[in-house]
Protein backbone atom coordinates (compact mmCIF):
# COMPACT_ATOMS: atom_id res chain seq x y z
CA UNK A 1 0.00 0.00 0.00
CA UNK A 2 2.56 2.38 1.01
CA UNK A 3 4.55 1.48 -2.41
CA UNK A 4 1.84 2.42 -4.41
CA UNK A 5 1.08 5.64 -2.63
CA UNK A 6 4.65 6.58 -3.17
CA UNK A 7 4.91 5.26 -6.76
CA UNK A 8 1.83 7.49 -7.28
CA UNK A 9 3.09 10.69 -6.11
CA UNK A 10 6.42 10.19 -7.85
CA UNK A 11 4.33 9.84 -11.08
CA UNK A 12 2.68 12.88 -10.48
CA UNK A 13 5.60 15.13 -10.68
CA UNK A 14 4.81 14.93 -14.43
CA UNK A 15 2.22 17.19 -14.01
CA UNK A 16 3.96 19.86 -11.37
CA UNK A 17 7.03 20.54 -13.61
CA UNK A 18 7.91 23.93 -14.52
CA UNK A 19 9.40 24.74 -18.16
CA UNK A 20 10.64 27.97 -18.49
CA UNK A 21 10.42 31.03 -20.93
CA UNK A 22 13.66 29.32 -22.72
CA UNK A 23 11.37 26.16 -23.19
CA UNK A 24 13.61 24.18 -20.49
CA UNK A 25 12.84 22.49 -16.96
CA UNK A 26 15.63 24.15 -14.46
CA UNK A 27 15.05 22.54 -11.23
CA UNK A 28 17.35 24.05 -8.01
CA UNK A 29 19.53 21.57 -6.58
CA UNK A 30 20.01 23.01 -3.46
CA UNK A 31 23.86 21.60 -3.37
CA UNK A 32 24.36 22.76 0.91
CA UNK A 33 20.46 21.48 1.89
CA UNK A 34 21.93 19.02 4.66
CA UNK A 35 24.38 18.87 7.06
CA UNK A 36 26.32 16.58 5.09
CA UNK A 37 26.35 18.78 2.15
CA UNK A 38 24.57 16.49 -0.09
CA UNK A 39 21.98 17.77 -2.28
CA UNK A 40 18.54 18.20 -1.36
CA UNK A 41 16.81 19.63 -4.45
CA UNK A 42 13.73 22.20 -3.80
CA UNK A 43 10.41 21.59 -5.67
CA UNK A 44 9.31 19.19 -8.21
CA UNK A 45 12.43 17.84 -10.34
CA UNK A 46 12.37 15.10 -13.40
CA UNK A 47 15.16 13.68 -10.78
CA UNK A 48 12.15 12.00 -9.08
CA UNK A 49 10.82 10.28 -11.63
CA UNK A 50 10.72 6.50 -11.90
CA UNK A 51 13.39 4.93 -14.20
CA UNK A 52 10.39 3.30 -15.50
CA UNK A 53 9.01 6.49 -16.87
CA UNK A 54 11.88 8.70 -17.32
CA UNK A 55 11.17 7.78 -21.34
CA UNK A 56 8.44 10.47 -21.14
CA UNK A 57 10.61 13.18 -21.60
CA UNK A 58 11.71 14.00 -24.70
CA UNK A 59 14.12 16.88 -25.88
CA UNK A 60 13.46 18.98 -28.73
CA UNK A 61 15.20 18.52 -31.99
CA UNK A 62 19.08 19.12 -31.32
CA UNK A 63 19.40 19.23 -28.14
CA UNK A 64 19.35 16.59 -25.26
CA UNK A 65 17.84 15.83 -21.81
CA UNK A 66 20.87 14.55 -19.12
CA UNK A 67 20.68 13.24 -15.75
CA UNK A 68 23.47 12.16 -14.09
CA UNK A 69 23.71 10.02 -10.92
CA UNK A 70 26.76 9.10 -9.81
CA UNK A 71 27.67 6.07 -8.07
CA UNK A 72 29.22 5.51 -5.03
CA UNK A 73 30.80 9.08 -5.42
CA UNK A 74 32.43 10.03 -1.89
CA UNK A 75 33.69 6.40 -1.73
CA UNK A 76 35.39 7.31 -5.37
CA UNK A 77 36.21 10.72 -4.50
CA UNK A 78 38.38 9.58 -1.04
CA UNK A 79 39.89 6.25 -2.52
CA UNK A 80 41.47 8.89 -4.94
CA UNK A 81 42.40 11.66 -2.73
CA UNK A 82 43.74 8.84 -0.38
CA UNK A 83 45.80 6.87 -3.10
CA UNK A 84 43.54 3.68 -2.13
CA UNK A 85 43.62 1.49 -6.32
CA UNK A 86 42.12 -1.08 -4.54
CA UNK A 87 38.67 0.55 -3.08
CA UNK A 88 39.19 2.40 -6.70
CA UNK A 89 39.24 -1.09 -8.13
CA UNK A 90 35.92 -1.77 -6.07
CA UNK A 91 34.15 1.56 -6.84
CA UNK A 92 34.40 0.83 -10.34
CA UNK A 93 33.30 -2.39 -11.00
CA UNK A 94 31.14 -4.15 -7.87
CA UNK A 95 29.03 -2.58 -5.42
CA UNK A 96 31.21 -1.02 -2.80
CA UNK A 97 28.78 -1.31 0.13
CA UNK A 98 27.47 -5.33 -0.89
CA UNK A 99 31.39 -5.99 -0.96
CA UNK A 100 32.12 -4.28 2.40
CA UNK A 101 29.09 -6.20 3.79
CA UNK A 102 31.05 -9.38 3.51
CA UNK A 103 34.28 -8.59 4.43
CA UNK A 104 33.46 -7.27 8.29
CA UNK A 105 31.73 -8.10 11.57
CA UNK A 106 28.72 -6.57 10.19
CA UNK A 107 28.38 -9.23 7.28
CA UNK A 108 24.65 -9.73 8.56
CA UNK A 109 23.29 -6.58 8.36
CA UNK A 110 22.06 -5.42 4.57
CA UNK A 111 23.33 -3.90 2.06
CA UNK A 112 21.23 -0.35 3.14
CA UNK A 113 22.74 -0.85 6.73
CA UNK A 114 25.91 -1.18 5.34
CA UNK A 115 25.93 2.33 3.44
CA UNK A 116 24.46 3.99 6.63
CA UNK A 117 27.03 2.60 8.73
CA UNK A 118 30.07 3.97 5.69
CA UNK A 119 28.69 7.38 5.76
CA UNK A 120 27.76 7.70 9.51
CA UNK A 121 31.70 6.93 10.25
CA UNK A 122 33.22 8.63 7.16
CA UNK A 123 31.61 11.62 8.01
CA UNK A 124 32.72 11.55 11.77
CA UNK A 125 30.53 9.01 13.89
CA UNK A 126 32.61 6.71 16.00
CA UNK A 127 31.54 3.81 18.37
CA UNK A 128 29.13 5.58 20.77
CA UNK A 129 27.02 6.68 16.92
CA UNK A 130 26.96 2.70 15.73
CA UNK A 131 25.76 1.54 19.24
CA UNK A 132 23.19 3.93 18.31
CA UNK A 133 21.84 3.20 15.31
CA UNK A 134 22.18 -0.17 15.36
CA UNK A 135 21.20 -1.18 18.55
CA UNK A 136 24.44 -2.59 19.45
CA UNK A 137 26.43 -3.35 22.87
CA UNK A 138 29.14 -0.63 23.18
CA UNK A 139 32.36 -3.10 22.63
CA UNK A 140 30.18 -5.30 19.74
CA UNK A 141 30.38 -1.39 18.41
CA UNK A 142 33.97 -0.56 19.60
CA UNK A 143 34.58 -3.96 17.55
CA UNK A 144 32.91 -2.79 14.66
CA UNK A 145 34.60 0.70 14.32
CA UNK A 146 38.20 -0.73 14.99
CA UNK A 147 37.30 -3.17 12.00
CA UNK A 148 35.94 -0.56 9.56
CA UNK A 149 38.95 1.77 10.27
CA UNK A 150 41.50 -1.04 9.96
CA UNK A 151 39.64 -1.56 6.16
CA UNK A 152 39.99 2.20 5.76
CA UNK A 153 43.21 3.13 7.50
CA UNK A 154 44.28 5.19 4.33
CA UNK A 155 41.40 6.65 3.45
CA UNK A 156 41.36 7.79 7.98
CA UNK A 157 44.80 9.20 7.27
CA UNK A 158 44.20 11.24 4.57
CA UNK A 159 41.26 12.46 6.24
CA UNK A 160 43.14 13.69 9.59
CA UNK A 161 45.36 15.09 7.72
CA UNK A 162 43.21 17.36 5.24
CA UNK A 163 41.72 17.85 8.48
CA UNK A 164 44.48 19.11 10.23
CA UNK A 165 45.41 21.14 7.22
CA UNK A 166 42.66 23.20 6.85
CA UNK A 167 43.07 23.61 10.37
CA UNK A 168 46.11 25.27 10.32
CA UNK A 169 45.17 27.37 7.49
Amino acid sequence: MMLDIKAARRAAILFHLEVGPDGRHHAWPNPFGTTTGRENPKGWSFAYLPKCQKHIIQSVPGSFVAQLDYRQQELTILAAKAGNTELLDVCANADFYEHLRQRGPWHERSRNQVKRMTIALLYGGDEKLLAHLFDLPLTTAANWFKSFKALFESEFKWLDQYAYQAYRD
